[in-house]
């Protein structure tokens, strides 16, 4: 396990105006072996109204898998579909999608040849139905696969199969939504090999991620247009900038954000940016073990902010959720998976609704071994400086300490007179408050738990400075 260094959560020096938030996780839902009720989800939340939808590769009355809803509240979790009987499917690995009543998924195995099958369900568990069959030659085992609907048509990939049989390197399928008209429209070989993600739409191309294939074998984005023809690779991952990816890309306007399993300063994996056709390629941000690693899932993108989690480091070493903006900037540690009952180590995306994040984690819970569905609330608080003159610094010190802290501003005619310094945990309650004249106050935390905090240092006229510190004893 890696070592509890908290040197990235905080900026001891200067505090610039950024972009700070409170998270407030809630777990809701505790996956079990028992009253068959699914486990070890691999995909991501689907949100509609109040109601979320996901899968579990695990359990279910044949232990082969689930399909449930909840209410986003974590009420009435109900499970829709238990895979398993027959020839019906095996393991479901990705994400459901939702149009009208409908939902539509992949899994990993069972089917008529046992490497796997595309399935919808009404969103009541009703009218299961197995709209394809894979037989290797025409896809096997989709692994973190998620079908993209677009009119009466979905899209996919599977990370095997394919001209080569079993030990093909994966294709890029279609099929109507009725079933009909199953279709290869690309066969994966060394311009690209293994897709374990999802496609993305824009216009008529489709844009993607292969795991491996490419100059050097990391994988490569690409783009195809939905019939099939003029694939082309437009970017290949080496180990330096990013690669192996995991996950599917976004895009905003000409520019395709997304993430790497590997690579990086750290070889820990990396967020980039590319344009979609394939120039400028940039990494955002490289994972240090310390702030995340190996991201195992897609981002997410909403007001100019990029979300997502790892599916390793932090303090845990069991992942984190992040934010960071698109341009690179204020990447922050939303949330630390370390404590069993909370989850740990999540596979799939967070999905973004009214301000929360919802998604699961693969283990961890009450339950240890088997995951649970969470929500993060997002706070955010617009923060200003105290005066933006760089030569009036506000520091706080030690940090991280073991319960007794000093805030000190430095000397200036603009801090003449009372001054509030206000103290807040990760749930957003104020834990201290005091106003102080000068340019320091001493403050003491040893009676509160261990963990991150969030400290405001607030002048008469009503602006203020802030940033993090660390409790710890």
């Amino acid at each position: 396990m890696r070592h509890k260094i908290f040197k990235y959560l905080f900026l001891p020096f200067f505090l610039v105006p950024a972009l700070t938030g409170f998270a407030q996780y809630t777990v809701l839902h505790n996956f079990n072996w028992a009253n068959t009720n699914g486990f070890e989800p691999t995909g991501s939340i689907t949100i509609s109204g109040n109601l979320l939808y996901g899968a579990t590769s695990g359990g279910g009355a044949y232990l082969a898998g689930t399909v449930f809803s909840m209410q986003t509240d974590g009420s009435n979790f109900s499970i829709l579909h238990s895979f398993g009987a027959g020839s019906d499917g095996y393991s479901p690995d990705g994400s459901l999608t939702l149009s009208g009543n409908m939902l539509y998924g992949v899994t990993w195995s069972g089917g008529l040849y046992h490497v796997g099958n595309i399935f919808s369900v009404q969103t009541d568990g009703g009218n299961y139905t197995i709209m394809h069959s894979f037989n290797d030659t025409d896809g096997t085992s989709p692994y973190l696969n998620s079908l993209l609907l677009f009119g009466n048509t979905l899209y996919g990939m599977t990370p095997l199969g394919g001209l080569y049989g079993p030990y093909g390197f994966g294709v890029i399928f279609s099929i109507n939504t009725n079933g009909s008209n199953y279709t290869v429209l690309h066969n994966f070989g060394i311009d690209g090999s293994y897709p374990c993600g999802s496609l993305i739409l824009s216009g008529d191309t489709l844009y993607g991620m292969t795991y491996g294939g490419g100059v050097n074998d990391y994988g490569v984005i690409f783009s195809v247009q939905t019939n099939g023809s003029n694939y082309s690779p437009l970017h290949s991952f080496d180990s330096i900038h990013g690669g192996h990816p995991y996950g599917s890309l976004v895009i905003s306007g000409s520019t395709l954000y997304g993430m790497t399993y590997m690579g990086g300063t750290s070889n820990d994996g990396v967020i980039f940016s590319v344009q979609n056709n394939g120039a400028n390629y940039t990494v955002l941000h490289s994972f240090n073990g310390f702030d995340g690693a190996n991201p195992h899932g897609s981002l997410t993108l909403t007001g100019g902010m990029l979300y997502g989690m790892t599916s390793k480091g932090g303090n845990g070493d069991s992942g984190v959720i992040f934010r960071v903006k698109t341009d690179g900037s204020n990447y922050e540690v939303l949330y630390n998976f370390e404590v069993d009952d909370n989850g740990l180590l999540p596979y799939g995306d967070v999905a973004f609704s009214n301000n929360v994040l919802y998604g699961m984690t693969h283990r961890g819970g009450t339950n240890v071994l088997y995951g649970v569905i969470f929500k993060d609330s997002i706070f955010d608080a617009g923060v200003q400086e105290i005066n933006n003159n760089a030569s009036n610094e506000v520091k706080v010190y030690p940090n991280p300490s073991s319960g007794i802290f000093t805030i000190q501003v430095s000397p200036s005619p603009l801090r003449e007179g009372t001054m509030t310094a206000e103290v807040y945990n990760m749930l957003g309650e104020k834990v201290y408050s005091n106003n102080f004249t000068g340019t320091q106050i001493q403050f003491d935390l040893t009676g509160r738990p261990n963990g991150l905090y969030i400290y405001k240092v607030v002048n008469s006229d009503g602006n203020s400075a802030e940033g993090k510190l660390i409790n710890q004893h």
